[in-house]
């Protein structure tokens, strides 16, 4: 770990300053850097798998006790493939979305004792080391979550993992509220009984994490397995994403340990012109 003297954050809060698109100025602030080491994506499967509508045997499979420290993805809790829905896992808890149309966005987690099943998920291996820790201070200015992504990717390379906490002015979110297991394309001519109308969520707390690849030129087979273009994100150009988010009950969740099932109130597809306001991002560089 490597504080920063007051001379030197100052040095990268001006050279981080962020400028979006709806507001002058956000500032992200380098608060530490770390001696960690770049890390290898953990990846279960494919994320044509599920754009395929193939998540069924014998693709579909139990996940493994501590595969992840996050990851996003499709899963569902037990094994049964039409229940897979919105996937987010924060340390030892999975939480998926339900399918139920009447509750929308409601979770379900692995604490009822169930294991979780998927064919695909991406994420950081349990015990995985983050290279920065940042703070966004916007003072009532927001920034999108794609600009924030384009920023720290001028820092931290081709693929690096983001795990935030913060203060949304909104989230815009997408579901699916079919199960990517029929055998057909969740995105084709019957997209819309695939998914949840695109829902925006205003001025609300959440945890995000999110995986980001610094261009579609940088794609590689690797990392095929994890991105692909959501039709609901606005850019095609740029920066490459993939992030889940858990809505809080209450305030930001801490960064610092596993996500609590008791903090979380929904989880769900995050795109990335959703705009932060304020919170603390955890920067892990990946290698493939």
């Amino acid at each position: 770990m490597k504080p920063l003297t007051p001379r030197r954050a100052a040095a990268v809060a001006l050279l981080l300053a962020v400028v979006s698109r709806h507001s002058p100025a956000a500032e992200l602030t380098l608060l530490e850097t770390y001696p960690a080491q770049p890390v290898t994506p953990a990846v279960i499967g494919n994320v044509k798998t599920v754009l395929d509508g193939n998540s069924t045997a014998p693709l579909f499979r139990e996940v493994p006790d501590n595969t992840f420290e996050f990851a996003l993805g499709a899963a569902s809790i037990g094994d049964d493939p039409t229940s897979q829905g919105e996937t987010l896992v924060g340390g030892p808890v999975t939480f998926v979305k339900t399918l139920d149309a009447t509750t929308n966005f409601a979770t379900t987690n692995t604490t009822s004792g169930r294991r979780p099943w998927s064919a695909f998920l991406a994420g950081l291996p349990r015990g995985a080391k983050p290279a920065a820790r940042y703070r966004l201070s916007a003072d009532g200015t927001s920034i999108s979550v794609e600009s924030l992504y384009t920023r720290l990717a001028q820092r931290h390379g081709k693929l690096f993992a983001v795990a935030g906490s913060g203060h949304f002015a909104s989230i815009e979110a997408s579901a699916v509220k079919l199960a990517p297991a029929y055998g057909e394309s969740i995105l084709g001519p019957r997209k819309a009984f695939y998914f949840h109308p695109k829902e925006v969520i205003p001025d609300t707390n959440a945890f995000f994490f999110g995986m980001v690849l610094r261009s579609p030129a940088d794609s590689t087979s690797a990392t095929q397995r994890i991105f692909y273009v959501n039709p609901d994100d606005k850019a095609t150009t740029g920066v490459q994403s993939h992030t889940h988010f858990a809505r809080a009950v209450g305030p930001p969740p801490r960064l610092d340990g596993d996500l609590e099932p008791a903090a979380v109130a929904e989880v769900a597809h995050l795109l990335t012109q959703s705009s932060l306001l304020s919170g603390e991002l955890l920067v892990y560089e990946c290698r493939e």
